[in-house]
């Protein structure tokens, strides 16, 4: 019974940073995108898992923001520089 409840936390904590990781992103933060990204490879996380739930969810957002018109070509291009620059650690 124990063995599961740390597993569903360790899921649950897994979430969360990559939900972080997908709003840092779409905030530019560079230092933490790139912290984040690292933290979670230190720990294990497959990096496909942290490309498509983190960096990739992260221009899922985008995508719907430029459709909304919130979100400019500028700013896509500087987060997709940034998602490229981090898929690569």
């Amino acid at each position: 019974m124990d063995k599961v409840l740390i597993l569903y936390f360790k899921g649950q904590t897994l979430m969360i940073e990559l939900q972080e990781l997908s709003e840092k992103l779409l905030k530019g933060d560079v230092a933490a995108v790139r912290g984040l990204t690292e933290r979670l490879l230190q720990n294990n996380v497959a990096p496909q898992t942290i490309l498509n739930d983190g960096l990739i969810a992260g221009m899922d957002v985008v995508g719907q923001q430029m459709r909304d018109c919130e979100i400019y070509l500028e700013e896509i291009f500087y987060l997709i520089q940034l998602r490229d620059k981090h898929a690569s650690i």
